[in-house]
């Protein structure tokens, strides 16, 4: 896939997010996700339970980029070696 094209469905993708969440249906969803999900992930004593909570709450953390970065796509910009 080309640069562009990448960048493009990247655009899309961060828009069609804010658009689903944007709405105060999408604000109640949002909301419930954060309050099932987004606390602490450590489970003192059980690795693989951390690693589960890391996993939902990873999965959060991509949907708030999404929709933060979704707010404006046209601003989005491909991380390249040249702009590190």
């Amino acid at each position: 896939m080309e640069k562009d094209d990448a960048l493009r469905v990247i655009k899309r993708r961060a828009a069609d997010f804010y658009r689903c969440f944007d709405s105060d249906l999408g604000a109640s969803v949002l909301l419930e996700l954060e309050k099932s999900f987004g606390g602490e992930s450590y489970t003192r004593g059980d690795n693989f339970h951390t690693a589960y909570r890391e996993g939902q709450r990873s999965v959060l953390v991509q949907i708030r980029r999404l929709v933060e970065s979704g707010k404006n796509p046209e601003q989005i910009r491909l991380k390249t070696a040249e702009t590190e």
